[in-house]
């Protein structure tokens, strides 16, 4: 099968006499390719990799059949004439409407998911192992990707990528920096879970304006690299019952969108749109820290901001804070404004801190699966096995004696911890 894959590969090279230019198209097994210059898609941040603005690349532009068994997979490289070019872009609104899309498999070291890429194509697999450097607007909307989406490697989501999806659990990773507006606008995610592994460098991540807008998320764990409360963050979330602010040494009301305004300046936009506003079942907020973690503004001097009035209605939601740190908190100009502030006990909301990305359960103690609807088969060694669901709840607790585990699950994404 490798060498027939070699061969079709090489065949529409025949068709070229020369180096391929942009704009120049093939079409391979079905599968039709468009060679592009590259576009910055988005501004990477400079941690990642250093971008090279004299390559081209291939783009998928038209998958003209869909074989029976509804699979299709994307090599990572085409070769034209003797020229060998990386598949990086899906282009938009590529597989949009077609149901018959049953899975669909992408290997490449990198690649760009341009809008409505998979819209409205029903219940899918998605498989895609590289990094995702950017996910287009409504990319999945309309679409249940039944292995649920595991976007660890993505940098980028632009505005609207993630609303209207069908699917219920979704993972973030340490990519991850920059999410846009009204990301799960009347989606399907109830599971969203953010991972944070150890890593060499320290990035902040942005969420855009009204990000958790009309949602059914019921609990948001915001990671470490959480720092900023833009505008309308947490407004008109009617399924958030919890909301946990991580042990961080600052906060930005307003993140970047007004960096340069004073507190009394930027106070009417924060009463209107930047509190937790109109979340009628919201019953906890969590802070992990300590300390009562201070908001700061973007400045040189990075003023202590004491305006902020980070809830609409104090008459029914708990402040949670470490044992030993109520008084400081009930002090605090700001987390003072609760009406019920109690502690916490140490593990409480402790939750999974970390993933391994590998696979190999002989390399890490955790590991992340995927979960279809015949539940979870994996072969796993003796010991104590937790499983948690996306948001890193534990559901359970289980001694295995070694060899095939088995246990009924809903479709999803889950950790497990092997002890």
């Amino acid at each position: 099968m490798k060498r027939i894959t070699a061969l079709i590969i090489a065949l529409p090279a025949i068709s070229f006499t020369s180096k391929a230019e942009v704009g120049d198209k093939i079409e391979i097994d079905g599968i039709g390719y468009e060679i592009v210059e590259y576009v910055d898609v988005t501004p990477n941040p400079p941690y990642l990799y250093p971008i090279r603005t004299d390559v081209i690349w291939a783009s998928v532009s038209d998958v003209k059949h869909i074989p029976d068994n509804g699979v299709i997979t994307i090599p990572p490289t085409i070769s034209i004439n003797g020229d060998t070019y990386d598949v990086v872009v899906l282009n938009e609104s590529l597989f949009e409407g077609r149901e018959e899309l049953k899975e669909f498999n992408m290997s490449s070291p990198k690649c760009v998911i341009s809008a409505k890429t998979f819209k409205d194509c029903g219940d899918m697999v998605l498989n895609i192992s590289g990094i995702i450097e950017s996910v287009g607007e409504y990319v999945f909307a309309g679409t249940n990707v039944k292995n649920g989406l595991d976007l660890s490697k993505a940098v980028t989501l632009n505005h609207f990528a993630l609303s209207g999806t069908k699917t219920t659990a979704c993972t973030f990773g340490t990519w991850l920096w920059e999410i846009g507006v009204h990301m799960f606008d009347e989606s399907e995610i109830t599971d969203l879970r953010f991972i944070e592994n150890d890593c060499d460098y320290d990035i902040i991540l942005n969420f855009g304006t009204r990000t958790f807008f009309n949602c059914k998320i019921k609990e948001v764990r915001l990671p470490k690299r959480y720092m900023g409360i833009p505008w309308g963050m947490f407004n008109s979330h009617p399924s958030l019952e919890r909301i946990i602010f991580p042990d961080i040494e600052k906060l930005r009301p307003l993140a970047s969108r007004y960096p340069n305004y004073t507190c009394s300046e930027c106070t009417p936009y924060y009463d209107e749109q930047c509190k937790i506003h109109n979340c009628p079942n919201l019953k906890e907020v969590v802070c992990l820290s300590p300390d009562p973690v201070p908001f700061r503004y973007y400045s040189e001097a990075e003023e202590i901001c004491t305006d902020v009035t980070i809830l609409d209605d104090f008459s029914s939601c708990v402040l949670k804070v470490p044992a030993g740190s109520e008084d400081a908190y009930r002090a605090d100009p700001v987390w003072g404004k609760f009406k019920y502030i109690e502690g916490f006990q140490p593990g409480e909301y402790a939750g999974v801190e970390s993933v391994s990305a590998t696979q190999n359960v002989d390399e890490c103690t955790s590991l992340k699966v995927t979960v279809g609807s015949d539940g979870l088969t994996q072969e796993l060694p003796e010991g104590k096995i937790e499983i948690f669901n996306a948001t890193g709840q534990k559901l359970h607790t289980i001694n295995h004696p070694g060899g095939t585990f088995h246990i009924d699950l809903s479709a999803g994404l889950y950790i497990i911890h092997l002890k």
